[in-house]
């Protein structure tokens, strides 16, 4: 393990992702771009089962919400809505719940 920038260890850095431990707390930092903002903060801060909801609600339609923060995809594989939180739930046709609502 390294040292890490953050006075923390590093455990594990990638191109998405890196693990750190800081002060005994294990933590997760992924990296986002524009493009990949809104879906992994949708996917990341949800709940288990908030994000199987999401996940299934895709699968129906044939369609698949991806966990590395690129959006949702059509059958096509084209990306059809993740600039915002409201276009997954948008395209997946479900309510949008604000973030204190969701479980």
């Amino acid at each position: 393990m390294i040292q890490s920038p953050l006075n923390g260890t590093m455990k594990m850095s990638g191109k998405k992702i890196a693990r750190v431990t800081m002060e005994k707390i294990d933590l997760d930092v992924y990296y986002a771009t524009e493009e990949t903002w809104a879906t992994l903060l949708l996917i990341r801060t949800g709940s288990k089962e908030s994000n199987l909801r999401l996940a299934t609600a895709a699968k129906r339609k044939g369609w698949r919400l991806a966990a590395s923060g690129g959006g949702l995809f059509d059958e096509n594989d084209q990306r059809i809505a993740g600039d915002t939180e409201q276009s997954i739930f948008a395209a997946l046709g479900l309510r949008y719940p604000e973030p204190w609502e969701r479980d």
